[in-house]
């Protein structure tokens, strides 16, 4: 087989042996299904034995976001699908072929998703995860897609995946060695997390105005006033008529708002997009239909473009020429923007069943803000600065991720 570029010696610093090429049938103990079929009638509260499904396997690792619990009886029953520590999970739909650990002692199922049992006598369960996550093995199980992104992954295409082995003592210095990296890339993710985390308070401190700016002859700035968005804004209703096609487009409001690198995506030119809005850099836009999730709420302000193509689903303005886009943008980040919209919204759900809001409510709601355009600035250039810390904190992260990504080329092959 080709060997891997990149290889560890020895502790005598003597070179290893050749890696070896092995289906993953080989070097397992089991493969094996996961429950498949309907339980929800076994579902109870946190009290029950967790129940792992192709929606908590992301990246590499489990995520317990909108985690189910089965009664003690349904685990009992069911222990084909019972989880053991160190086995490797793999999801057979929708994200398939990402691989697992699972490193707990707690009792847990798990329903659709393949499980492999590794031999520890001759596999390290870290390894073995990384090298199924590599791009060697994806390629044989974009194979097994053969274009389809309904393709339901089988015992038999797992056990069939050839993988390349090492003697066990270098695959435990591999897997220290990621280990070691994946917890520097863990730790600068919860540098990134209390960074927000110390955003969201001073936003909290500045936007309820228990921390004031003074201006810089030392002064106090005026009392903040209350206004209603049409009275700082006018909506944009401009139509893409000339169908330009060379610039971003956002193909509908389920897309969502949320980065304007996934939000606005390039399209071919043959699209149509003459009935969209068109949307200039330091206009914004806020999804009126989006009525749940994460980004319920949000306004984006578009800045990484000159033009931008908008479903008419959208509320499109742009604010007035004596206006701070940069603190408006912050203050439509804010806790306060947030609670007076959704009280807006429960409030039209009562008469149309709908948590959204009408243009005009939209233009009617109502802002706190400071008179002082001075301290509308020092309120927008102190996030600013919060946020280039941020996106720093971040851009560490994703080089650590990218230098990983290069090490695993070189290791699996």
């Amino acid at each position: 087989m080709i060997e891997p570029k990149l290889r560890f010696k020895a502790d005598d610093g003597s070179q290893f042996p050749n890696w070896e090429r092995k289906k993953i049938v080989n070097v397992s103990d089991r493969v094996k299904v996961g429950f498949v079929g309907t339980c929800e009638c076994y579902y109870t509260d946190e009290s029950g034995i967790r129940l792992y499904r192709t929606g908590n396997l992301q990246k590499g690792r489990l995520v317990e976001d909108d985690m189910k619990y089965v009664l003690k009886k349904f685990h009992e029953a069911n222990k084909k699908s019972q989880l053991h520590k160190w086995d490797i999970l793999i999801a057979r739909h929708g994200n398939s072929g990402n691989a697992v650990l699972y490193d707990s002692d707690e009792e847990a199922n798990c329903l659709n998703i393949v499980i492999i049992r590794p031999d520890l006598k001759v596999i390290n369960p870290k390894f073995m995860v990384e090298n199924i996550n590599s791009a060697s093995v994806e390629k044989q199980v974009c194979r097994l897609k053969n274009g389809s992104t309904q393709v339901v992954l089988n015992t038999k295409a797992i056990e069939d995946l050839d993988v390349g082995i090492p003697c066990l003592p270098e695959q435990h210095k591999i897997a220290e060695f990621l280990s070691t990296i994946d917890t520097v890339i863990e730790k600068q993710k919860e540098t990134v997390s209390a960074w927000e985390e110390r955003k969201k308070g001073v936003m909290q401190k500045l936007f309820s105005q228990k921390i004031r700016f003074k201006a810089d002859d030392g002064s106090e700035f005026p009392e903040w006033e209350e206004k209603k968005l049409d009275d700082v804004a006018v909506r944009v209703t401009r139509k893409n008529k000339d169908n330009i096609t060379d610039i971003p487009l956002t193909i509908s409001s389920a897309d969502g708002l949320i980065d304007q690198r996934d939000f606005f995506n390039k399209v071919v030119a043959s699209k149509d997009m003459s009935g969209y809005y068109l949307l200039k850099k330091g206009e914004f836009a806020y999804n009126k239909s989006y009525s749940k999730g994460y980004d319920f709420g949000s306004i984006k302000k578009l800045d990484l473009y000159a033009e931008g193509a908008l479903s008419t689903l959208y509320i499109c303005f742009a604010l007035n020429k004596d206006e701070n886009p940069d603190f408006y943008q912050k203050y439509f980040d804010s806790l306060f923007w947030y609670l007076e919209l959704q009280k807006i919204c429960a409030e039209g759900a009562r008469n149309h069943g709908l948590l959204n809001v009408s243009t005009n409510e939209f233009f009617q709601m109502k802002l706190k803000v400071p008179s002082s355009k001075q301290e509308q600035k020092k309120i927008a250039d102190c996030l600013s600065s919060l946020d280039e810390v941020i996106e720093k904190q971040k851009a560490t992260v994703a080089a650590w991720e990218e230098l990983k990504k290069g090490l695993l080329q070189q290791m699996f092959v």
